[in-house]
């Protein structure tokens, strides 16, 4: 971390080292700390009913990897145009670590009995709800496209303070946390019939 109001113009091997040690430290990693659930580790409901043990919670297709992209020199020029463009494009790539509520449901003649739910966050994609069956059926609610865009306060031909420097980073925390970790929760819902369903029993919910 830069000493505040130190101008970083001139870019040394030292300063530009400790932004890009800073912004992944501030912002990186506790984004993806902050994830319980991916495809290593799907969530699950806690309860046995309707023949189904402790079901799966999130579709597969839902969940991602936990690998991260980090901000890197990467041995190229670096300038204010390309470390500001390479820090909105891995902040923006944050917004896949999202919140997110599952309910288990049990439809008996068109009535849907709760039977558990449960929440976390996770590294989420957003394909479609993949296809269900009369017996069993998934869908999806909330914001999937969200554009995060923090302000960023240092551009081309201008001097970088550090203060600046240090607060685009907070920026960039900001915006995911405000957007992604405290509200725009996403919302699965898992519903499940008899085997001899009939239609009165499965409504026309849309997969999204």
């Amino acid at each position: 971390m830069v000493d505040s109001n130190t101008k970083i113009q001139k870019i040394t091997a030292n300063s530009i080292v400790g932004f890009i040690s800073q912004f992944n430290s501030t912002v990186v990693d506790p984004a993806y700390n902050t994830a319980t659930y991916h495809s290593g580790n799907k969530p699950h409901f806690s309860k046995t009913a309707n023949g189904l043990t402790t079901p799966q919670s999130v579709p597969d297709n839902q969940l991602l990897g936990t690998k991260r992209t980090y901000l890197s020199s990467n041995d190229t020029r670096i300038n204010a145009a390309s470390l500001c463009a390479a820090l909105l494009n891995i902040t923006q790539s944050l917004s896949k670590i999202r919140k997110f509520q599952s309910q288990w449901y049990f439809n008996t003649n068109g009535t849907q009995a709760l039977v558990d739910s449960m929440s976390g966050t996770g590294i989420l994609t957003f394909p479609d709800i993949p296809a269900g069956t009369k017996e069993a059926s998934w869908t999806r609610e909330g914001n999937t496209n969200i554009q995060l865009s923090p302000q960023m306060l240092f551009s081309a031909g201008k001097r970088i303070m550090a203060s600046d420097a240090n607060q685009t980073i907070a920026n960039c925390l900001n915006a995911w946390t405000s957007q992604c970790r405290d509200s725009n929760e996403i919302i699965y819902k898992f519903f499940q019939c008899y085997s001899d369903c009939h239609s009165n029993c499965y409504d026309s919910r849309g997969r999204r």
